[in-house]
């Protein structure tokens, strides 16, 4: 007993290892068996948002998990290797590599190594998928981002694949995702899951089966489409904001970093958050709305054309002749004369 104590807080690296010394000494290289018990905590609820404290207090009770598991609703696999008689130690851990990978995939609640077969593996081949992803995220596009993922989700169901290759590739579509969503998140809200890469990646690492990779597939799915809602949502807001600030200063000199300083965005920022939504330039809409105005003041039949120049703040009554007959069609005096049924 003391031996197996021994073997088993130690981790065998090599044939100069003094846990393997310790079995070669004791003569249990001559005929032995691994086994692996697997415990499943996942079901527990909110595992992976519990502190590193409590975490340890969990995995610490192991032993006594095996012993209440109907209590915990933790699920225990048993994983056995063949018999080795003569073998090197090495070969029984390949056996449980390769037993843990056949775990990953079926979940069995009991599994010996002679009994499993040879495995045969593909590659995901998710690169191009989160390259595509990348781009709907870029352009706001929620229901392009939503078809992609389902994708990705698809790939893991239908393509054989190892557990090392799911775990990288989750780690790859949360690492890219990550270093592109995170800049667009608004500063106001609440994001939790977008927060800590080097946790998430953590937490990836320690998930055991295929069924619990494409669980929080599905969870990442949720937390990228709530994003993306909000950041639309918030960008609407922005565009009504701008809008009505236009609209409120129409007879002022309209300034592209006025307006941005109101909506605390860069001038760039937010031309190219305006073009994007509205499909039209901010410039075009200042000078739209001005023009809607000035014919608007032609229709009250108050004011002379220079007046309504200078009441709309252009620099001269040329300068406003030239803008008018660009987006109404007609230069004012025409426009005047329109209206006047002549």
């Amino acid at each position: 007993m003391g031996c197996l104590r021994k073997i088993l807080e130690r981790e065998i690296e090599d044939k100069n290892n003094e846990s393997y010394c310790i079995l070669e000494d004791n003569h249990i290289l001559n005929c032995f068996a691994l086994l692996e018990i697997v415990l499943d905590f996942s079901i527990l609820p909110k595992l992976q948002n519990t502190s590193i404290q409590d975490r340890e207090r969990i995995f610490g009770w192991e032993h006594e998990l095996l012993a209440s598991s109907n209590v915990t609703s933790t699920k225990i696999s048993l994983l056995v290797s063949d018999v080795l008689r003569g073998k090197d130690i090495f070969d029984g851990l390949q056996q449980m590599d390769e037993l843990l990978e056949y775990y990953y995939s079926n979940e069995p609640k009991m599994a010996c190594y002679k009994q499993i077969g040879q495995q045969r593996y593909d590659e995901l081949r998710i690169t191009i998928l989160i390259n595509k992803l990348v781009i709907a995220i870029r352009s706001k596009n929620v229901a392009e981002c939503k078809a992609i993922l389902e994708q990705i989700q698809e790939k893991f169901a239908s393509t054989p694949h190892s557990r090392v290759v799911g775990i990288q590739s989750c780690i790859d579509l949360y690492s890219t995702i990550y270093t592109i969503l995170v800049p667009l998140l608004p500063e106001d809200r609440v994001n939790t899951y977008f927060i800590d890469l080097a946790k998430m990646i953590q937490n990836i690492n320690q998930m055991l089966t295929l069924s619990q990779l494409q669980t929080w597939l599905k969870q990442f799915e949720e937390q990228v489409i709530h994003q993306l809602e909000q950041i639309t949502e918030v960008n609407c807001k922005v565009i009504e904001r701008v809008k009505s600030y236009i609209l409120t200063h129409a007879k002022e000199k309209l300034m592209l970093q006025d307006i941005a300083d109101y909506v605390n965005m860069s001038p760039s920022y937010l031309s190219a958050l305006f073009k994007k939504q509205c499909n039209q330039n901010l410039v075009d809409y200042m000078n739209e709305v001005k023009m809607n105005k000035a014919c608007e003041l032609i229709r009250e039949g108050k004011y002379k054309i220079y007046e309504i120049s200078y009441l709309l703040s252009f620099e001269n009554a040329y300068y406003f002749t030239k803008v008018f007959k660009r987006y109404i069609g007609r230069t004012p005096k025409e426009y005047q004369n329109k209206v006047k049924g002549r």
